[in-house]
């Protein structure tokens, strides 16, 4: 019993201790965060602009129907987009997947990414990710001196960025993981006689970068995250969305005391805080069937109007290697439904 009760002690002790060097890894960023707004104000993009504000809106279909409720979620290459440190706990040696989400307007996008975990992670995991945010053509209308009195032409628009991923885990409990980007937009491209100076040509580019930190606190599956996304050296007037997200997860079936190990459902909550004060509270729910059947949901506010989705995904294994089939369904106000694609295979 004297012994039961000591080993109980130091392993409360233990997870105590690890518990403050979270806290005291973690409280960095935002000391970073709060100091670069005082005092790099002007030389450091903090804040958000159109059409980089739109590089926020999740792609993937598991990340959207848990309405991002991704800091502290477990996955695969995808994870770089949300928390990057998240990669380290990749349980795969290697994972490819694309995805394909439609917007209001015809706006299309486009996500994929690569992840690559060699001698089962002793050297970290490395990752490779592109996107794009596709307007289309659109049509202008100049004035002109002509016999009709104007002129129109077609114009492709269209943001991209390509990103470079890598995450670790320095100690058991703890991963720590950066995504650096370059990213690039590209508007109205042509250049214009004088008299059509009020049409802007904008075609920038600037390097962003995220980092993430995920803890294992020991007790059951519960996860913790935090993630600071979207710091960027100052180019011009381009802006990005800086967020800084906290956020929990865990298997709720953990706390059942009956054996379910086929079953699973993973609660993810996040708090989202962004430089132009906007609070934001995320809500995701996952349940998955052996690891082949998954059905989530998600819930994000306060926005107008509150933001719901819906998703599923199937896994299939082909030997050593899986492939997964994801979806998600989401609705705007007056534009009607948005669908999310993605094919992922993990070997």
């Amino acid at each position: 019993m004297a012994e039961a009760r000591r080993l109980g002690l130091e392993k409360g002790h233990d997870m105590i201790r690890k518990t403050l060097i979270f806290l005291l890894v973690a409280a960095m960023p935002l000391t970073v965060f709060s100091k670069a707004t005082a005092i790099f104000k002007g030389s450091w993009g903090l804040g958000p602009s159109a059409p980089w504000v739109l590089h926020e809106a999740p792609v993937h279909p598991r990340s959207a129907a848990m309405a991002h409720a991704t800091t502290a979620l477990r996955g695969a290459s995808e994870t770089m987009f949300d928390n990057p440190a998240n990669l380290a706990m990749m349980d795969r040696s290697y994972d490819v997947t694309l995805a394909h989400r439609e917007w209001i307007a015809d706006i299309l996008f486009y996500q994929g990414s690569i992840a690559l975990r060699p001698a089962g992670g002793r050297y970290g995991t490395f990752g490779l990710t592109f996107w794009r945010e596709d307007f289309g053509e659109e049509e202008f209308v100049f004035i002109a001196d002509n016999d009709s009195g104007y002129i129109s032409e077609l114009f492709h628009m269209y943001c991209q960025s390509i990103g470079l991923g890598y995450a670790l885990s320095p100690i058991r409990s703890l991963s720590v993981g950066g995504h650096v980007r370059y990213m690039k937009e590209h508007f109205l491209p042509e250049k214009y006689p004088e008299r059509h100076s009020y049409i802007m040509d904008i075609d920038n580019d600037l390097i962003a970068y995220d980092l993430g930190l995920s803890y294992r606190t020991g007790l059951r599956s519960l996860l913790i995250g935090l993630v600071c996304r979207n710091y960027w050296r100052n180019a011009e007037e381009q802006e990005l969305a800086y967020v800084v997200e906290a956020g929990a997860a865990m298997d709720l079936l953990d706390l059942v005391p009956l054996n379910l190990h086929r079953h699973s459902l993973v609660v993810a909550l996040d708090r989202v805080y962004t430089r132009g004060g906007d609070k934001q509270l995320e809500i995701g729910a996952e349940y998955a069937f052996s690891e082949m059947v998954f059905i989530r949901a998600g819930y994000r506010g306060p926005v107008d109007p509150p933001e719901r989705n819906l998703g599923a995904g199937l896994r299939v294994p082909l030997g050593r290697v899986s492939l997964q089939l994801d979806y998600a369904r989401g609705h705007v106000d007056h534009f009607g439904d948005v669908n999310r694609f993605a094919i992922q295979l993990l070997y």
